[in-house]
């Protein structure tokens, strides 16, 4: 288990390193209106992905 989490997070830690230099790219050759737009794109891509995660339901106990 902890080799799963330490892989997440340093993986995690690498995108979001990249997004924030990306971001900074996209902020200085086109605006920082196209970065809230992609931001915002990203963030509805995020979201529908998420709504598509399957939730096992738990039985009713009497």
């Amino acid at each position: 288990m902890r080799a799963t989490i330490s892989t997440g997070i340093s993986v995690n830690h690498a995108i979001t390193i990249f997004i924030a230099l990306f971001g900074g790219v996209i902020w200085q050759k086109l605006g920082i209106e196209t970065l809230f737009i992609v931001s915002a794109v990203l963030g509805l891509c995020n979201s529908a992905y998420a709504a598509t995660i399957k939730v096992a339901k738990k039985a009713a106990k009497n």
